[in-house]
This record gives C-alpha cells, structure tokens and sequence, in this order.
C-alpha cells in the first residue's frame, strides 16, 4: 500500500472483529477510528477514505509507511513524533488525545520498530538472548529519544531492554554524541581551509571561464551552481586565518555573487517557456475557446493570467511595452471584480469572527455539526449530547451519545452508567474497575476505569462531571429514573 496513495488509501481487508471475535463496525470518523484503536476494543476500524486505520495495535496515516502509534501489551502508547503533512499531524494530535495514559512521544516509528517493540515485551529472557539485533535496534531508538529529548519514551524502552539507569545511558550518549558532532567540525573546517588555499591560487580568469560555461552551456542548472559556489567561497572566506589570501576569495565572492543575479533559475526558464506557449494559446484562440464563462467572471483567472505576463516580463523575454500594457489591462480588469465581491466576502469574514466559543459550543449541543470541536465543561471534563434520541418510560429505545472529543457511544449504553453513577452519589461510595462484583463495565468500544462519589466517571480518555451528565439526563426527560447498579 503506496504511502499517501492520492486521497484515498485501499485496503485487502474490510471486515473486523471484537475480541469475542464477532463481526463490528469498520469503516468509522477519525475521531472513532482513533478511540477504537487507544482502547483495543476491535481487530480493524478505518475511516471512510481509508486514509486513517489501525490493524491490531498500529495505527496508520496513510498506509502501512506511516506508523502513527502504537498501544503496547501493558496498554502504554507510544505516538510517533515525526510527521511530513498537515493531515498526518493531525491524525497524530487525534491520536494523543484518545490514548490511555501514560503515552510516549517518539523521535520516529516505523512499522519495523513497532513489530519488535510488541515481539520483544512478550519473549523472555532467552529468546531476549536469541535476537540481539532487535535489542541493538530499540538501543538505537533509545539513542534517538535521549538526543530528541524524548525522556519518557526513551526511559520506557530502555527499561525492556536493559536493566541500567536511563538518565547514565542518556548522558553518555548525548556525551558521544557532542564529541561526534566536534570532530566533524574539525574536520569539516579542515577540509575548507584547504579548499581556501586552493581557490585563493586559482587565477581569476579561470574563475571567469568557469562562470560563462555555467551561463552559456548549462543554463538550466546554472542557478544552483552559482549557489553552491557562492556558499563554498563564504564559507572559505570565514575559515580562513591568512588576510592576504582572506582579500583574494572576497573578491572571487563578489565575483561568483554577481553572476549569480544574472543567472536564470532553471525553474523560472521552465516556467517562461509554459507561460509563453499559454500566452500564444491565448492570442491564437478566441476567448470563449479558452476559458469558461464562469472563469471570465471571476478575479482568480484575471490574476493568473497577469502572472503570466509578469513572469515574461522578469526574464526579458518578448516585447516589454505590449506586454506591461496588458498585464495592467489583467491588473484592472481583476481589481474591478474583485472590488465588486469584496463587500460580500467582508460581510461573510465578519459572520464567522461573530461565531465565538460560546456560540460554537451552544450549536454543537442543539446537534449541528461543528469542524474541529474539542471543548470542555471548564472543569476539565468532556461535554456530551444525544443525536437521534428515542426514549419512552425510563428506557432507551435508540440513539447515540456523542462526546466533545468525537467519541461516540450507544445511548442504550450511556443511560446504564448514568444509572449506576447515579447509584454511587445515592450510596456516597465509588466504583473501581476490578474491585467490586462488576469488574468490568463497558459502553460501546470503552471501558469504565472509576466512578466516585459524586458521580463523576473516567473512561480511557474521557473525564465525565456529574453536572454535564445531569444536565443531559434533564434535558432527555431520565433524570427521574431511578438508580440501578
């Protein structure tokens, strides 16, 4: 599977499994998909463009090339740190707030890591013994953390591989490290200042020929050329000790620099030579043939199409007066649309800066969809919501409830663990997972880590507050119903 494969990622698979190993639910928002995978609760789960999924433990932006984390068999998660596009960051961000603490951030994690990070928690001692290119591999990785400054993470993994003290492997490594960094530096230093002797020695007229080839012969790589050649003589410049020979290579980089201001970027030459075939197409055909009405009607086009005249203009190429006219020609024409819908666009600005916290928070209660809406209740805890409700004499016929953090869950559910926290404000005594009868209580892909005495919840990366749940049980008419454990 190609790492981003367009904008959409296919996937063999398209089923999935709970741990009971009955079919569920796979194709989820990315919200979902992300909340499934920090709490294992399925096998799979994808969003509708496949872009975003989990197999197992691994979760992945964009194909199996990009690991986004990964939830280790003591339930510690550990994100990836890198990233490479906006939509990957942000899968990552989504991943950090739906993981069950404690997580771990990552200088980088490939799918590789991930498999021996997983195998190697699960051997034991001698099968640790057996694989030593693993343990060297994870040292490497614990290398990267202590000089990322990843200390978690690094600590972490550190301590399935070794049985020494974090902070002694971290120091000496970034002590190597430094030492490493200083001897490349002299050595790099060294190799300039016998670069500089060299180029000192060079007759400037070699200098010359060299810099007319690179005009005349080679002009499309002559921008890139010149730059190199600029920064190896500053460079030389600055390292070396001799001022005789320190004048001779300032006047060879005011040499080199004023060539390179009269060298054309191989780029820009490509980008002439596109915006003169258009320009010519524009000439040859009518309007009508080139472009739409709808296009004709708007500023980009006008905009574009100076840009093209603009960029002729710059290299000198084509007869300047006729094309400065009609790039001012372009210039008015796009003004004047522009003018025309700026009212409209102010007055739509001004609608969406009106939009404040409080108003985003209002809409996204009464249901309507809200992009990237991540509040809380301002005591830490999520908000919720019920979408679809139907309930009839203290039971919950259908529904969902939804989290602030995009969470969603049966409202069947829900109505359960409002009972029962209910129940321990009644009782004034709490609820632990593993410490009662009921040792395990789950609603949808969740699970319940604690209740306390006032009726306030965790589950995995959801704190819910008694008066938010309150507020929705007035609000769906079951705040009446009794308690039920």
């Amino acid at each position: 599977m190609p790492y981003g494969y367009g904008h959409k990622t296919y996937h063999n698979d398209s089923t999935a499994t709970d741990k009971r190993g009955n079919r569920v639910k796979a194709y989820h928002t990315n919200d979902m998909v992300v909340h499934i995978w920090a709490n294992q609760s399925q096998d799979f789960a994808r969003t509708s463009n496949g872009n975003l999924f989990f197999r197992g433990p691994n979760l992945y932006s964009y194909g199996t090339e990009f690991v986004v984390g990964i939830v280790m068999p003591d339930n510690v998660t550990l994100i990836n740190g890198e990233s490479s596009t906006p939509s990957t960051g942000r899968h990552q961000s989504r991943a950090l707030r739906a993981a069950r603490w404690p997580a771990h951030a990552l200088p980088y994690l490939t799918d590789q890591d991930a498999k021996w990070l997983w195998d190697w928690h699960g051997m034991t001692a001698s099968a640790r013994k057996a694989h030593p290119g693993i343990a060297l591999a994870l040292r490497k990785l614990c290398a990267a953390c202590a000089l990322g400054g990843q200390e978690d993470g690094g600590a972490y993994i550190y301590a399935l591989i070794s049985r020494g003290d974090w902070q002694v492997f971290a120091a000496r490594t970034r002590g190597l490290a430094a030492k490493a960094e200083a001897n490349q530096a002299a050595k790099a230093l060294a190799a300039i200042r016998v670069d500089a002797k060299t180029r000192a020695a060079r007759p400037k007229a070699d200098a010359i020929a060299q810099y007319r080839d690179w005009m005349h012969d080679d002009r499309w790589e002559a921008k890139g050329q010149f730059s190199d050649e600029v920064a190896a003589l500053y460079a030389c410049h600055r390292a070396e000790k001799s001022k005789a020979r320190k004048r001779i290579l300032w006047s060879q980089l005011k040499l080199a620099r004023d060539y390179a201001a009269r060298a054309p970027k191989g780029d820009d030459l490509r980008k002439v030579a596109a915006s003169i075939a258009r320009l010519r197409l524009w000439q040859e055909c009518s309007i009508d043939g080139v472009v739409t009405a709808d296009r004709l009607a708007g500023s980009t086009f006008w905009h574009n199409l100076a840009g093209e005249y603009g960029r002729v203009i710059s290299t000198g190429t084509g007869v300047r007066v006729a094309l400065k006219a009609r790039l001012m020609a372009c210039e008015i024409q796009a003004a004047a649309i522009a003018s025309a819908l700026r009212i409209r666009e102010d007055d739509a600005r001004r609608i969406a800066a009106a939009l404040g916290e409080e108003e985003r928070r209002a809409a996204w209660l009464a249901g309507v969809s809200v992009a990237r809406f991540y509040a809380n209740d301002g005591d830490g805890g999520v908000l919720l919501r019920a979408l679809s409700p139907r309930v009839e004499n203290c039971r919950v016929i259908s529904g969902t409830l939804e989290t602030s953090q995009g969470a969603t869950v049966p409202l069947a559910h829900a109505f359960e663990v409002y009972r029962l926290a209910k129940l321990c404000r009644a009782r004034g005594k709490g609820w632990t997972r593993g410490e009662n009868d009921r040792a395990e209580i789950r609603a949808g892909h969740f699970r319940l880590d604690w209740i306390d005495e006032s009726g306030n919840f965790r589950a995995a990366c959801h704190m819910v507050n008694w008066p938010e749940i309150d507020r929705l049980a007035v609000k769906l008419g079951v705040s009446d119903c009794p308690a039920n454990g």
